[in-house]
């Protein structure tokens, strides 16, 4: 499991913050996580201690989450090296709804995207969906790929979908792919048919290189259904309680690790035993695009 990429390949770093576990609201607040996050207990075997972990919804729809992405998404994709903006339009002349209209022409994208390939070689993109102000939906590509005739690239669209105009252009130096993916995804949290907003190809972000970040190596892992900071405030109350990534926590009072996973400071025993068996209707509720 990997619930946090975000920790340094130092194991013993620095702890972000503190925060006494006292009051269930302000631990909530301090600790800023998705509100729809569910606790997963673990020992972490690089620290060598157990930690309380915050396992996100990841859900388009959940603002937290959505800003979270948006802001990951678009640092991998300054560093994708795109060389084109492309943006395919539809003609709502042939759709009865923009419902209808996003159900037709998305099924066209990836026969688009198969026909560039066969006759210009490589083409690997991110694709954002946005809708106009009355509704209706279009694409934007940022692309790496070789020249293409907007021409050739326009015409097959219109077989596809009947629409008549694309724009495509170069990608230049000054064009700020994070600002872009950061103005549009952030205002485009909710459509209402579809919560996929964003999806890219295989070969869009390159993996040359070492990563900086290792993922935690973790045993003993329990995934307890509801959220960390009810987690916390049932075992940890009264404790201070460190902060050690963005998304996992540590009772400062605990002079041991218990090897079950988690600090022996004010722990019922049996609490990896109770886990999986915590009622569903405890869990915080997540929104469904």
């Amino acid at each position: 499991m990997n619930p946090d990429s975000t920790q340094s390949t130092d194991t013993r770093q620095p702890l972000i913050s503190s925060h006494s576990a006292e009051n269930h609201f302000d631990l909530w607040r301090w600790m800023d996580v998705c509100p729809h996050s569910q606790a997963m207990t673990a020992y972490d075997l690089d620290r060598q201690e157990g930690l309380v972990y915050a396992l996100p919804c990841n859900q388009w729809s959940c603002r937290h989450c959505a800003v979270r992405k948006t802001r990951a998404l678009a640092y991998k994709t300054e560093a994708a090296q795109p060389n084109r903006l492309v943006t395919l339009t539809i003609d709502p002349s042939l759709f009865e709804s923009p419902r209808h209209a996003f159900d037709a022409t998305r099924r066209q994208l990836p026969e688009w995207v198969k026909q560039i390939r066969s006759r210009f070689g490589e083409y690997e993109y991110l694709r954002v969906t946005e809708v106009t102000k009355k509704g209706w939906p279009h694409y934007h590509m940022l692309a790496r790929s070789e020249y293409i005739p907007h021409a050739i690239a326009r015409d097959i669209w219109k077989e596809l979908t009947g629409a008549k105009i694309i724009d495509l252009r170069q990608v230049k130096k000054t064009f700020g792919c994070y600002r872009y993916l950061l103005k549009y995804l952030t205002k485009m949290h909710h459509i209402e048919w579809t919560g996929r907003h964003v999806s890219y190809s295989r070969g869009f972000f390159r993996t040359d290189g070492d990563s900086p970040f290792k993922p935690h190596r973790l045993v003993n892992a329990v995934l307890l259904p509801r959220h960390p900071a009810k987690v916390i405030m049932e075992y940890w109350s009264g404790h201070d309680v460190d902060q050690v990534t963005a998304r996992s926590w540590r009772c400062k009072a605990a002079g041991a690790a218990d090897p079950r996973g988690l600090p022996a400071a004010n722990m019922q025993p049996d609490l990896f035993d109770r886990g999986p068996q915590v009622p569903a209707d405890e869990a915080p509720p997540r929104e469904r695009a």
